[in-house]
């Protein structure tokens, strides 16, 4: 979710209470938060709806008083960034991006120039969200509960696992094709992959994992090329994981060359060899008269 939030930083404890308190009271009193799914009486930050959805939303790209990951580390967000700031934010980090947004765009410069993606969260998740982001701060961190493995979380071996198989130099175990036959991503290969299915350097943070799991294998296209030879959940798993590690680079992939610039290349070296074979063979022609 929120990739990159806010940055961290020192958490000022004299103002803590004060300024939580009322963030908090800004944000339980507004009418339509009466239902927002943030922390209750009975139950901890982590297990209330709002820290639900941030296990399942967050987690990949941010800690709450862990130390940074993909994002910023969110323990004391409140305390930096204005609740107003913070909606807006949570409601679409790409208009704040586009629209030239001074800490939004420090933000993109200080964490690799990843841009957080759309969550497409209600006016009611994204109240409960800073709600439960302002008890967290309270306590001074949460653990958020999360669900399984996810792929920015693969290991090393998992990650190179995956580019082999990616790349083709890994065959999958059931013999379907490598995804480099439809996609390129940024600097593997000399004339870049596949086009049919676009560049997928940056899948995964347009994505993350529960949709880019379900876009695996779903076009027409994949559900033919691996029809009765799809690849294991760990191998599927393993792609994932090396897409993501390419995520952490916000570096962005030249563009691949097509099959007209191939052409052009091609035919450039065809001319040139025959304009040195004609020169050689004129000098060799003219010096025999000599």
């Amino acid at each position: 979710m929120a990739r990159r939030l806010l940055w961290t930083g020192a958490h000022v404890k004299p103002f803590r209470g004060l300024k939580s308190a009322a963030l908090a009271a800004l944000v339980t009193c507004a009418p339509t938060v009466l239902a927002a799914p943030g922390p209750d009486a009975g139950a901890t930050p982590e297990t209330s709806p709002a820290g639900l959805l941030f296990g399942q939303k967050c987690v990949a790209c941010h800690t709450i008083g862990e130390g940074n990951k993909i994002g910023p580390d969110l323990l004391g967000v409140n305390e930096r960034r204005e609740p107003a700031w913070l909606k807006k934010w949570l409601t679409s980090p790409t208009a704040m991006l586009d629209g030239k947004d001074p800490t939004a765009l420090e933000l993109l410069q200080q964490f690799n120039n990843v841009r957080m993606a759309e969550q497409n969260l209600t006016p009611e998740q994204i109240d409960g969200l800073i709600a439960f982001l302002v008890a967290c701060t309270e306590k001074d961190g949460c653990t958020p509960v999360t669900g399984p493995k996810l792929a920015i979380d693969a290991t090393p071996d998992e990650i190179a696992a995956g580019r082999e198989y990616f790349l083709g130099t890994r065959r999958f175990s059931a013999g379907g094709p490598a995804c480099a036959g439809c996609h390129d991503v940024r600097g593997e290969q000399l004339l870049g992959g596949g086009s049919l299915g676009g560049d997928l350097t940056f899948a995964w943070a347009r994505l993350h994992d529960k949709a880019m799991a379900e876009a695996i294998l779903a076009s027409p296209v994949e559900k033919q090329a691996y029809a009765g030879r799809a690849p294991t959940d760990d191998e599927t798993f393993a792609v994932r994981g090396y897409l993501a590690s390419l995520s952490r680079d916000g570096t962005r992939p030249a563009r691949t060359r097509d099959l007209l610039d191939l052409g052009v290349l091609g035919a450039c070296a065809i001319i040139g060899a025959l304009a040195i074979g004609w020169r050689a063979r004129s000098n060799g022609t003219g010096g025999g008269q000599g």
